[in-house]
């Protein structure tokens, strides 16, 4: 009995360690874009493109496509493919792995594709321009620009006839360029013909103009206050204040300053206040940008410890063209001085080129000459020049004496008086200047102190009026000479040029700086005032003046 049981377990146990024997794969489904199923049988047309697909139930190693035998080169489950030529064609795909193998196989029919004769007119599909670059046929452009027309037609087309206004064109082709030189309202047809007929006419209607022209910003004047007009070169002292001012022609996106190619921070302005402390030439540049372009301007601006202009605060007598009459008995004595800010180094006087003796109180220079009869001479012949330093600035200044006898000549009637308002004229700048600069040290106390100087030049108005009417009497009365009076109302007029051009200096300051637009119009009044005086002319520049006028 027992060995009855060993022999079943060993049978049992021998049974347990058999291999297992693996089955082929198979392919499960198959799949074709053609017929859209597991189809074998297709029809498809020459050159049509098709694909086939296979799922197999394992893993597969290897997977190899034919055409009536002939291995194609893919290990995929998929496969495609098309024929130029008519024929039926067998395609098969193997799967293979280590278990086996299995195949599916499809029987292809290609044939030509059937065609349906048409033998209806032809028809324009679509249409198109490279100005909208769409099917709009509403088009504007500009003179002498190029424009290309293209068209569609659904059948093979023997002649394109364009058009332009009904004058046919030289063109048998499915697109047309061209252009127009002058502006204008313009039609552009064109239709197809074949040997079915000829399409419907597609027609753009063209309108044409001029180009607008947009041409780039430009900045048309330009400003500073220290020079008092378009000066592009300026000469400036340590820690002075200047303002620059730029007008463009056109709206302004960005004005971008710089100094010395470093740009100014958040200054989005057309205008630009800035000093500086320390000797130098800088350029100073604004440029004007917007959509159109932009535009640039440059001033080179010297900077230096102490110039002429800014050292001198006064000087006597303000006329530096004066006309001195002397005779035998009678000569003129005149006190010529300087008031500087600082003391001068070596300090000199020189008349006529020879060197005098001067004296000297605090920063007061002064020298006292006597012209007499031996002075008489032609025009310009004396100068009075007054000479020093400070801080290795140069400073000079120049009186120039017309000295004539009594009787003779009462001066300014040729080329020489043309010099001489020329060289009055540099020194009411270079007084503007000075006042310019002590307001500008005023701040707010600007407003009284210009308020004083408009007061002033009211009285000088009503003073100067007042002494030319006594002149007038006390000439026809005979209590002064010819001479006398000519030369009274001389300097009567040249102290009325120099406050109508000092007191339009003063309104802009008033108006620009202080914006102070009452004080502007009443220093523009005065102005006015002065040339009003000044064009009242007297007449007795000559012994032969008839007293009874």
């Amino acid at each position: 009995m027992k060995y009855k049981v060993f022999v079943t377990l060993l049978l049992f146990t021998a049974m347990l360690v058999l291999p297992v024997s693996a089955s082929s794969p198979e392919i499960t489904t198959w799949y074709n874009d053609k017929t859209y199923d597991s189809n074998l049988d297709i029809t498809i047309n020459t050159s049509e493109s098709i694909k086939f697909n296979v799922t197999v139930n394992q893993s597969i190693e290897s997977w190899n496509w034919s055409i009536d035998g002939d291995v194609e080169n893919n290990n995929y489950d998929n496969f495609t493919t098309s024929w130029a030529t008519e024929g039926v064609i067998n395609v098969s795909v193997n799967a293979t792995n280590s278990n086996g193998s299995d195949t599916i196989t499809w029987n292809v029919t290609v044939q030509e594709e059937e065609t349906e004769t048409d033998n209806s007119s032809p028809e324009i599909l679509s249409w198109s321009n490279d100005k909208t670059n769409d099917d709009s046929r509403d088009i504007t452009i500009n003179t002498s620009e190029i424009i290309k027309f293209n068209v569609t037609a659904n059948q093979s087309i023997d002649t394109w006839k364009w058009s332009i206004d009904g004058d046919v064109e030289t063109n048998n082709y499915d697109n047309f360029t061209t252009s127009w030189a002058n502006a204008d309202i313009i039609n552009v047809s064109v239709n197809a013909t074949n040997s079915n007929g000829t399409s419907s006419t597609v027609t753009w209607n063209i309108t044409v103009k001029e180009p607008v022209t947009i041409t780039s910003p430009k900045i048309t004047s330009w400003y500073n206050n220290e020079t008092n007009d378009a000066d592009l070169e300026i000469i400036l002292n340590i820690n002075e204040t200047i303002k620059f001012n730029v007008t463009a022609n056109q709206s302004i996106d960005t004005w971008k300053w710089s100094i010395n190619n470093v740009n100014v921070p958040n200054n989005n302005f057309d205008n630009y206040t800035i000093s500086w402390d320390s000797e130098g030439v800088r350029n100073v540049r604004v440029n004007a940008t917007n959509l159109n372009g932009s535009d640039t301007i440059t001033w080179e601006v010297t900077v230096k410890a102490v110039t002429e202009n800014g050292i001198i605060l006064s000087w006597e007598p303000e006329q530096i063209v004066d006309y001195i009459y002397v005779n035998d008995t009678i000569n003129e004595t005149i006190k010529y001085s300087i008031t500087t800010a600082e003391p001068m180094d070596d300090p000199e006087w020189t008349v006529d080129g020879i060197a005098v003796t001067g004296t000297e109180s605090g920063n007061t220079y002064s020298y006292t000459h006597v012209w007499d009869n031996d002075s008489i001479g032609s025009p310009h012949s004396h100068m009075v020049i007054f000479t020093g330093s400070y801080d290795d600035s140069q400073v000079e200044f120049k009186w120039y004496a017309n000295v004539y006898e009594i009787g003779d000549y009462s001066g300014g009637h040729h080329i020489f008086g043309i010099i001489d308002d020329a060289l009055r004229n540099h020194a009411t700048d270079v007084q503007i200047r000075m006042e310019k600069r002590k307001m500008h040290k005023m701040g707010e106390q600007a407003d009284g102190y210009l308020e004083q100087k408009v007061n002033r030049l009211h009285d000088e108005i009503d003073k100067r009026q007042s002494t030319r009417d006594a002149l007038r009497q006390d000439f026809k009365s005979g209590k002064v000479s010819s001479e006398e009076y000519v030369a009274a109302l001389q300097q009567a007029q040249i102290d009325a040029k120099y406050n109508q051009k000092i007191a339009q200096e003063y309104a802009k300051i008033a108006k620009n700086e202080m914006k102070n637009k009452k004080l502007s119009i009443e220093l523009l009044n005065i102005s006015q005032t002065e040339a009003d005086l000044i064009e009242v002319k007297d007449n007795g520049k000559h012994k032969g003046w008839d007293k009874s006028k």
